[in-house]
């Protein structure tokens, strides 16, 4: 199971406790999540915040650090960011896609606190 990038779990894991921070991450699609489409997935946060951005398929929370993130294993990672990022990705052609949920969640730091987002729950269209 890839869970996180030895750099993420350095940048989140650095002494923050999980609690209501200044952080406030959010993530959000823009496209058409059918296959062989591709989508954008773009999470905001503050300035002074660093974070990741992942995707899984099991229902959560699983936790980490303390921490209820909205999404289970198997996890992948997706990208990192200092504040708001993005990545565009394609939702490959494979049925199996169309059968579950995609959930995509953030957890940010403020160096004090740690902040999951809401989940972003995303289903495949043929």
């Amino acid at each position: 199971m890839k869970l996180f990038p030895a750099l993420v779990l350095s940048c989140l894991l650095t002494g923050a406790s999980a609690a209501q921070g200044t952080c406030s991450p959010l993530v959000q699609m823009s496209g058409t999540p059918c296959l062989g489409h591709s989508i954008t997935i773009t999470t905001t946060a503050s300035s002074a915040c660093i974070g990741c951005t992942f995707f899984g398929f099991g229902t959560g929370p699983m936790r980490v650090s303390g921490l209820n993130v909205p999404v289970g294993p198997p996890v992948t990672f997706l990208y990192s960011s200092v504040g708001s990022g993005s990545m565009t990705v394609r939702v490959p052609i494979n049925p199996d896609f169309l059968e579950q949920p995609v959930t995509f969640a953030a957890v940010y730091s403020d160096g004090s606190f740690l902040e999951a987002s809401q989940p972003l729950i995303v289903q495949a269209c043929p």
